[in-house]
């Protein structure tokens, strides 16, 4: 039902592919194909309903293409999970201003993880931001590392992600490149924008929030947005209902009368009571789970996600989780 929602037509079809298309070296989504395969091993196991398939993650493969990796789509069936560390440190206008980090987790590896992305959180007049990166001494708009930037509004109850880069479908899979656009036009593609509602009347409970996506095809390629005016903003476009694009919203926890809290079930990987604490789901289908995000110590967190979300995607959408809502709280 998610798939037919998210214009997914068959997994199975795309994964494997047509032979035809794969020697078209102008088929973007042989491509794409080429890429998924290179970071996502599939695995096949047969059963009495016939052949069963899972998802091996190649952090090996990571190295020379880590920015195309983080802005590549989770392909469908396949689960990413990850862990977020707070690093707090630096004092500005009495406040702290930490780093975040962004690390895959191994399976079956202990607590061997793998560094994707970090963030490095600033303040303007307008409201605060994230500067995200690959490199963690690469943690400026300039470089040629940074992927992502978030910008909030003042009150902190709209964050939009936008993209610094595209992703490298003119390049060999084999070959490492950074795919660099204009810096006129870096920062004006919008990847993703969450909302949080405001709750004006003052009751406490979980925090509601909206997560606002770029529209996939079925090459599983995001919609390019990039306003020229207001109104085709992401944000905009959800306020007017449009079609163009992917709504999505947190999952309505439940009240449990023996610990007096609102609970969700993160099946283990959220262990510490937060109001950060969330999931993600369709309007269609709340039992599918597409991302979730928890507090698993003081520190640290975590943050499992699948299609549609990249990891980019995923990780802005966690740390619009740590800002202070005046509005909502």
């Amino acid at each position: 039902m998610v798939l037919s929602l998210l214009n997914i037509q068959d997994e199975e079809d795309w994964y494997v592919g047509n032979r035809m298309e794969d020697r078209d070296n102008d088929s973007t989504k042989a491509k794409l194909r080429h890429l998924t395969k290179m970071f996502y091993r599939r695995e096949e196991t047969r059963s009495e309903q016939g052949p069963l398939y899972t998802y091996k993650l190649m952090l090996s493969s990571l190295h020379n293409r880590l920015e195309d990796f983080v802005l590549l789509s989770v392909p469908p069936a396949f689960n990413v999970k990850s862990r977020i560390t707070r690093l707090k440190k630096g004092f500005v206008d009495r406040r702290f201003y930490p780093m975040y980090y962004m690390h895959l987790e191994r399976e079956g590896t202990g607590d061997r993880k793998c560094l994707v992305l970090v963030a490095k959180k600033y303040k303007n007049l307008s409201g605060t931001g994230y500067i995200i990166s690959t490199d963690p001494a690469e943690l400026t708009t300039g470089s040629e590392y940074c992927v992502g930037r978030v910008e909030s509004n003042f009150i902190g109850t709209e964050f939009i992600l936008y993209g610094g880069r595209s992703i490298c479908t003119h390049v060999p899979p084999e070959q490492g490149a950074l795919m660099s656009v204009p810096k006129s036009e870096r920062f004006k593609e919008e990847l993703a924008s969450i909302i949080y509602d405001p709750n004006v009347l003052g009751f406490k409970g979980p925090r509601k929030v909206k997560v606002v996506l770029p529209k996939m095809n079925n090459l599983l390629e995001r919609t390019v947005v990039r306003p020229r005016i207001h109104e085709e903003t992401l944000i905009c476009q959800f306020k007017n209902q449009e079609d163009s694009i992917i709504s999505l919203k947190n999952k309505d926890p439940i009240w449990s009368k023996e610990t007096h809290s609102y609970i969700l079930n993160f099946a283990g990987r959220v262990t510490t009571p937060s109001v950060k604490n969330f999931q993600i789901v369709s309007e269609e289908n709340e039992e599918h789970i597409m991302l979730q995000f928890g507090r698993a110590s003081e520190n640290t967190f975590s943050l499992d996600f699948r299609y549609p979300f990249c990891p980019l995607q995923a990780f802005a959408i966690a740390l619009s989780s740590f800002e202070s809502k005046l509005a909502c709280e």
